[in-house]
C-alpha cells in the first residue's frame, strides 16, 4: 500500500494498493462473471465502515457495520496480452468496482468522505478502481480464468512506481515478468539512477522506458525531459543544455573501431561490453563507448554535457549547471543499460525482424491470432451472394490452419476505406471467423484472394502468407469451416450471437405505425450483453400489439430472431414457423431503479447503430487540398453535424452543434508518438471539443458522467442547455482524401 503526496499527478489524495497473490492454489472461475459473484458472496460474510455527523461535526465519527448487500458496478475487459504466457494461456486486464450497502438498523444518514458516492438506495461507492491481472486458460486440461494480482487505485494504473495508465500492454508485460520470474527487460523501470539530482538541488528520480531501435539493441530513456530526433537515436535535453545521448551502428568491427579511435590519440579504457574512450572532460564533456555487436560490427554511443560556470538560479530556483550535473549522471545511466543482444517483445517476435510486422505496441492483434488458434474461436459463418448460408462451431473440428503461425502484412489502408467497409480487390464471399464474448474480436476471409479483414475495436487489412498446401488464406479457413456440421440454432446460442455486435447481421426499429428501419451493428463498437440475464418462459402476452419493437437477427443462415417490445422484458423467438416468449430477469438501469427495462437497453443499442450509419455516409474524406490542421477542424465540424441529421426520436440527436479542433501536436510531438506506437506514418495528433444540446439530455446525463457530458452556461452563441466533452483524435492522410478518428478521452 502507498501514499504518494507529490506523484507526477500532482494529486493530493492519491490511494495505491497493490496485491500478489500467494503461492498458494489460486480458483480458476469459468468466466469473469463468476469471479464476481465470488466477490460479492464474500464481501457480504465481512463488514464495512462508513462515516456520520455527530454534533453538527461533518463525518466525525465512524461506523463499522454488516454488509446487507454487495452489487457489482463495473466488470470490463480492458486489454490483453499474448506469447508471453504459457501455450494455452494469455494475459488479461479487467477492471472491476462494486458498491456495498450497509444494514444500517439505525436508519442513520451516511456522509460521504474521500471521495466516496452515496447512491439514493443507500449503497456506498467508493471513487478507486480494482484493477484484476488475470491468466486466462483458453485450452488444454483446465479453461477458465485466474486472477494473479489486484490492484486497487484512485488515480490510474500503477506499477511498482510506474504510471501505466494508457500503456495497459506494457503493464500486462511487466508485471507478468516479476509474476514468472522472467528474465526479459521490462518496458518500463521506476529509476534509471541510483543517484542524482535536479536543477533545483533535489533527488532526481528518473522513470524510463525501454527504447529497441531496430531490435537489435536496447536502452532505456527518460519519459520525461528528454527527446529525440526522429528516425535518429539522438536524445537531447528538453532544458536546451546540449546535453545528448547518441547511438549508431559502425560497419566495422570493435577492433576496428577502437584502432581508429586510439589512432586520434584517445586513450581505451576496457568495458564489459567493449571499450571506453573519455575524448572531452572539464567545462565540456564527451565520452565514446564502443559496444560489441554479435554480427561483427558494433555500436558508437556518444555522450556530451557541459558546463558554463553559471551560478544564477531563475525565480523558481532553477540553475544550469546544476541541472547538468544531474543530466551527466543520466546519460551514464542511459549508457549503462545499453545493450546489443535482440530482446523478445510481447507479439513473441524480435523487433525489426521480417515476423515482428505487426509493432510490438499491437500485441492485441498477436493475442487474438492466438485465441483463434487455441480454442478460443466461438463461431465460424460463411456467406454467398450476401447471404448467410451456415454457422459452424469451429471447436467441433481442429483448425486446418493455425493463424498465429502465419505471416502478416497489413494492407496499406489508403487502398480501401479506412472505416472498414471496403472490401479487399479480388475479394469475393466472405467468411468470418469470431472470437468469444469477452474478446470481440472478427476476422474475416474473402473467397478467391489472401486478405483478411481484422477488427477489434479499430478495422485493419492484412495480406496473409505461410499457411500451407492451400491457394488462397479464404480456401485454408473454408477447409476448417467444411470440418466442421452445421450448429442448429436454439434461442440460448442465438442469445450469445446477440450478444456480440460482431454476429448480429441486423438491428431494426419496428414502429406501432410508421415505416421501420434497419442497420448492420457490426461497427458500432456497442451491444447489450443479453446472455447475461435469465429468461423465464411464459405464455404470449396480450398487450403486445401495438407496442413499438426491436428486432434483432442473428448471423446464423437459419432465419431466427428476437423481437424486444416497448415498456417491456418480453423477449419473442421466432425460428422458423415456431414462436416462444420469454420474460428477461435483471437489472437494466442505467441509475438506480430509474424503471427501463430491456427494450430501453436494445433501442439505445439501434440508435447508436443509426447514429454510426449516420456517420459512415455524412462524415467523408476531407479534401487533401487542406492543411492537417483545416482538414481536422472541417471533418470535426462534419462529425459533429451528423448529431442532427439522426431523427429525433434517436437518443443522440442534437438541436445544436459546435466544434473546435485544437491543440494539434507539433511536428517533434507527432514524430514521437509515431515512435511510441502512439501514431503511424501519414497521421497526426489533435484534440476536439464539442459543444451540444441533446434533445433527449435527461436520458443521456444519465448514461454519461460530467466527464463526457459537462454542462456550460449560455453565452458565446451558445444556447441554454448546452453540454461540451473532449476528445483525443487522430488525422489520417489517405488517398482519398484526410480522415479523423477519436482515441479516446485520455492525454497522449
Amino acid at each position: 500500500m502507498g501514499y504518494y503526496p507529490d506523484s507526477k499527478q500532482t494529486a493530493p489524495h492519491c490511494f495505491h494498493t497493490l496485491f500478489r497473490l500467494a503461492e498458494k492454489a489460486v480458483p480458476i472461475y469459468a468466466s469473469m462473471d463468476d469471479y464476481a459473484a465470488a466477490c460479492v458472496e464474500e464481501l457480504k460474510k465481512g463488514t464495512m465502515t462508513y462515516s456520520v455527523s455527530e454534533n453538527n461535526e461533518y463525518a466525525s465519527r465512524s461506523i463499522e457495520d454488516t454488509v446487507a448487500d454487495v452489487r457489482v458496478t463495473q466488470l470490463e475487459f480492458a486489454d490483453s496480452l499474448g506469447n508471453l504466457s504459457p501455450d494455452g494461456t494469455v494475459l488479461e486486464l479487467w477492471y472491476f468496482q462494486y458498491e456495498m450497502k450497509p444494514t444500517n438498523e439505525a436508519g442513520v444518514e451516511i456522509e460521504p468522505v474521500g471521495g466516496q458516492y452515496v447512491t439514493d438506495d443507500g449503497y456506498l461507492r467508493e471513487s478507486w478502481t480494482h484493477y484484476l491481472t488475470v491468466l486466462r486458460y483458453t485450452y488444454g486440461e483446465k479453461t477458465g480464468y485466474q486472477v494473479i494480482g489486484t490492484y486497487t487505485g484512485n488515480d490510474g494504473l500503477w506499477y511498482d512506481g510506474c504510471n501505466y495508465s494508457g500503456e495497459e500492454k506494457y503493464y500486462l508485460h511487466d508485471f507478468y515478468i516479476d509474476y514468472a520470474g522472467l528474465s526479459e527487460p521490462k518496458m518500463y523501470i521506476p529509476n534509471l539512477l541510483n543517484a542524482a539530482t535536479d536543477g533545483y538541488g533535489r533527488a532526481n528520480q528518473c522513470e524510463a522506458r525501454l527504447i529497441s531501435g531496430d531490435g537489435s539493441y536496447y536502452f532505456y530513456a527518460p519519459i520525461t525531459a528528454w527527446t529525440c530526433n526522429p528516425g535518429t537515436e539522438f536524445w537531447y535535453s528538453r532544458y536546451d543544455t546540449g546535453s545528448y545521448f547518441n547511438a549508431k551502428k559502425l560497419e566495422q568491427s570493435l577492433d576496428e573501431a577502437k584502432a581508429e579511435w586510439e589512432s586520434t590519440g584517445a586513450k581505451a579504457e576496457k568495458t564489459d561490453a567493449g571499450w571506453r574512450f573519455v575524448t572531452h572532460e572539464g567545462m565540456s564533456n564527451t565520452i565514446v563507448t564502443l559496444f560489441d555487436a554479435p554480427d561483427g560490427t558494433c555500436y558508437e554511443v556518444t555522450t556530451h554535457w557541459t558546463f558554463d560556470g553559471s551560478t544564477e538560479e531563475n525565480q523558481w530556483g532553477w540553475n544550469r549547471d546544476r541541472a547538468v550535473e544531474g543530466e551527466a549522471v543520466i546519460l551514464q545511466a542511459m549508457v549503462n543499460s545499453f545493450r546489443t543482444s535482440k530482446i523478445l517483445f510481447t507479439d513473441g517476435s524480435p523487433n525489426g525482424s521480417e515476423s515482428s510486422d505487426p509493432a510490438p505496441d499491437d500485441t492485441a492483434f498477436q493475442t487474438d491470432l492466438q485465441l483463434a488458434s487455441n480454442g478460443g474461436a466461438s463461431w465460424l459463418s460463411l456467406n454467398t451472394d450476401g447471404m448467410a448460408v451456415g454457422g459452424h462451431d469451429p471447436k467441433d473440428a481442429a483448425p486446418t490452419v493455425l493463424l498465429d503461425t502465419c505471416d502478416y502484412k497489413e494492407y496499406d489502408p489508403s487502398e480501401s476505406s479506412p472505416s472498414g467497409s471496403a472490401v479487399p480487390p479480388g475479394g469475393g464471399n466472405p467468411l468470418a471467423l469470431c472470437l468469444s464474448l469477452s474478446n470481440s474480436a472478427r476476422f474475416t476471409f474473402y473467397e478467391g484472394s489472401d486478405f483478411m479483414l481484422y477488427q477489434h475495436g479499430d478495422t485493419r487489412y492484412y495480406k496473409v502468407s505461410s499457411y500451407g498446401d492451400y491457394a488462397t488464406i479464404f480456401d485454408a479457413m473454408l477447409a476448417w469451416y467444411n470440418k466442421t456440421p452445421d450448429k442448429e440454432a436454439t434461442f440460448e446460442s442465438d442469445l450469445v450471437l446477440a450478444s456480440n455486435a460482431a454476429t448480429v447481421d441486423i438491428l431494426a426499429f419496428c414502429p406501432a405505425s410508421g415505416e421501420s428501419g434497419s442497420h448492420a451493428p457490426l461497427l458500432t463498437g456497442y451491444s447489450v450483453a443479453l446472455d447475461s440475464y435469465e429468461y423465464k418462459p411464459i405464455d404470449k402476452p396480450k398487450n403486445l400489439d401495438g407496442l413499438d419493437s426491436v428486432e434483432l437477427w442473428p448471423h446464423n443462415a437459419q432465419a431466427t430472431c428476437l423481437i424486444f417490445y416497448k415498456g417491456t422484458n418480453t423477449v419473442k423467438y421466432v425460428s422458423g414457423k415456431s414462436e416462444r416468449y420469454y420474460r428477461a430477469v435483471g437489472d437494466f438501469s442505467i441509475v438506480d431503479n430509474d424503471g427501463r427495462t430491456l427494450y430501453d437497453l436494445m433501442r439505445v443499442w439501434y440508435d447508436t447503430a443509426e447514429y454510426s450509419d449516420m456517420l459512415t455516409s455524412d462524415v467523408r474524406a476531407q479534401s487533401k487540398s487542406f492543411s492537417w490542421q483545416e482538414a481536422a477542424q472541417s471533418w470535426a465540424d462534419a462529425y459533429w453535424s451528423a448529431l442532427t441529421r439522426v431523427p429525433e426520436d434517436n437518443v443522440y440527436h442534437c438541436g445544436f452543434v459546435r466544434a473546435k479542433a485544437y491543440s494539434f501536436l507539433s511536428d517533434d510531438d507527432n514524430e514521437q508518438m509515431r515512435r511510441l506506437g502512439k501514431l503511424r506514418e501519414g497521421e497526426y495528433g489533435f484534440y476536439m471539443n464539442g459543444y451540444f444540446v441533446p434533445t433527449h439530455a435527461e436520458e443521456l446525463t444519465a448514461r454519461y458522467d460530467e466527464h463526457d457530458m459537462q454542462p456550460v452556461e449560455a453565452g458565446d452563441g451558445l444556447p441554454a442547455g448546452t453540454y461540451t466533452t473532449f476528445y483525443r483524435c487522430r488525422l489520417i492522410a489517405a488517398d482519398g482524401g484526410w480522415y479523423g478518428e477519436i482515441l479516446g478521452n485520455g492525454s497522449w
